[in-house]
Parts: C-alpha cells; sequence; structure tokens
C-alpha cells in the first residue's frame, strides 16, 4: 500500500500545486492531533500488522526450490509494518503531520523506496516460478509460501508501472505548457502590420 501511497501523493501534489500558489497566505498550516485515531488510521495500521501472516507462514511452510523466499518475506513485511507503524503513531496522513513531523515523513518515503526494492527482488523470485501454483510440493514449493512472494510482488509491479506511466505523463503535460500558445488573430494582425512598415522603411 505504501508503494501505491508514493505515486498517489505525487499526483496529488502536482494536482494542487497552483491551488496552493494561488491565494496562499502566511499563516502555518495547523498539524491535526494525533489522538483519537480514525477508522481509517485503525484499518491500515490492521492491514500493516497482516504481514505478521507472511512472517508466519515463511516460518512454518518451508520453500526448499527458492533458497531466498524466507529472506524476502522478513525483509517485506518488516518494512510493511514499520511504515504501517510510523504513518499510524504520527498520523501522517492528517493534513500538516506532514510538515509537523518532517523526519517521520522522510523515513517512511525511504522505507517505501526499500519496499519497491525489495518487490523487484520479489519478483525475480516469484515469477519464473509461478510453475509451483499449479504443482506444489513440499520438496519444492508450497502454495502459501508462493502467494506470500507472487502477491506482495504483483502489487509493487503494479506500483511500478504505475510510476512509469506518471513519469511519461509528467513528462509530455511540462513539454505542453512549455509551448507557446499561438497568437490571437488581433495579435497577428499587428504583426503582419509590423512587419508592412519594417518593410516599407527598409526600401526607402
Amino acid at each position: 500500500p505504501t508503494a501505491t501511497n508514493i505515486v498517489c501523493s505525487s499526483m496529488m501534489d502536482e494536482e494542487n500545486q497552483g491551488q496552493n500558489e494561488e491565494g496562499r497566505d502566511d499563516a502555518p498550516t495547523q498539524a491535526e492531533p494525533l489522538w483519537p485515531k480514525t477508522i481509517e488510521e485503525w484499518a491500515m495500521f490492521v492491514m500493516a500488522l497482516g504481514n505478521l501472516a507472511l512472517i508466519a507462514i515463511a516460518i512454518n511452510v518451508p520453500c526448499p526450490a527458492i533458497p531466498g523466499f524466507r529472506g524476502f518475506v522478513y525483509s517485506f513485511a518488516i518494512v510493511s509494518i514499520l511504515i504501517g507503524l510510523i504513518r499510524f503513531i504520527f498520523s501522517l496522513s492528517r493534513e500538516g503531520n506532514d510538515k509537523r513531523y518532517p523526519r517521520m515523513n522522510i523515513a517512511v518515503s525511504l522505507l517505501g523506496l526499500s519496499q519497491l526494492a525489495l518487490g523487484i527482488w520479489g519478483m525475480a523470485l516469484s515469477f519464473p516460478n509461478v510453475g509451483y501454483l499449479s504443482d506444489p510440493s513440499p520438496e519444492t514449493c508450497q502454495i502459501g509460501p508462493m502467494l506470500c512472494m507472487l502477491i506482495p510482488s504483483v502489487i509493487i509491479a503494479i506500483a511500478i508501472v504505475a510510476i512509469l506511466i506518471y513519469g511519461i505523463y509528467s513528462v509530455f503535460k511540462k513539454k505542453k505548457e512549455e509551448v507557446p500558445a499561438p497568437a490571437s488573430q488581433g495579435e497577428q494582425q499587428i504583426a503582419k502590420t509590423i512587419g508592412e512598415d519594417y518593410e516599407k522603411d527598409l526600401s526607402v
């Protein structure tokens, strides 16, 4: 979920940039209190703690065919839990709290980037071995470990594709904004008149 938050927050920042520049006052943004927590914040925190199930599966269900299975699951689950814990404690989803706790906000962003890197690792482990889903075995890999690798990897893959699409869109949008707008009919007439007068002066 945090990986997708990176994409959503960057989109929202660009969309609201114009509004923030217009009518901006000098009063500092008032951060919302940390407590009580909202239902949405509790729900996101519980979802983050759900990564404990991945650790439980990694401990109890072997996957001999993929040696890096446990390392990936432990790393991804711990990073995801840390992100959820920090966002929950400091209520970073509330307006103004990202400015009130800039270090925690930066920490969440860095952990989100590491989550993307871990997701790429998960893709390298799971995508070439999806065949184990149709033929699971204790000697190779069972369904539980495969899903623990595959589900996070697919989520991260979607997030990476979304980031790439948004980056391409931003580049084209910026280039489009840099292209000067065509002159109006009146401006064209004035330019034409000036050009004719300039030619007459040269001929004289």
